[in-house]
């Protein structure tokens, strides 16, 4: 990665995070409820966590993004990933490790969408560091999904 400008996304990786509450839902195997306990909770804490990233990095946050992980006996796990409104110029200064094919990656990618959704419009990766790689899949909702989407269904399906 390039040193001239700050990095343009933040991640937070949330390991064990599971309120008592919401492991009790977790053992009564009551997921949606579980999903939205937790989406009403992310909406009160998106806004204290986009004010403190901007207050640390100096730079607005331009797309915050989540998902969690909701295992029966196992750690819950999740991913808060932040985008900041950088320069574009600063996405093309990620470098792909020489020892990994990014152009088969992509392929790889692409066929696995096919398979549950389409291919994408549009597919970008971005090496974030040796254990993360974030991959942005433009236009992948097929026709059902957008109409649903269209009738405020949104959160339907998000859950």
């Amino acid at each position: 990665m390039c040193d001239d400008y700050p990095p343009p996304f933040v991640t937070i990786h949330l390991q064990g995070f599971l309120a008592p509450m919401e492991e009790v839902l977790l053992q009564q195997e009551k997921q949606q409820q579980l999903e939205q306990l937790r989406e009403q909770m992310m909406i009160k804490v998106l806004p204290v966590i986009q004010q403190i990233v901007e207050e640390e990095t100096n730079e607005t946050v331009l797309d915050m993004y989540y998902d969690w992980n909701f295992r029966k006996n196992k750690k819950c796990s999740g991913m808060v990933w932040i985008s900041l409104d950088i320069s574009p110029k600063q996405l093309n200064k990620f470098s792909w490790p020489k020892e990994l094919n990014e152009n088969m990656f992509r392929r790889e990618v692409i066929a696995l969408s096919k398979k549950a959704q389409k291919e994408p419009d549009e597919t970008n990766l971005y090496w974030l560091n040796p254990r993360l790689i974030l991959v942005e899949r433009i236009g992948i909702f097929v026709e059902i999904e957008n109409a649903l989407i269209e009738q405020n269904y949104g959160e339907t399906l998000k859950l």
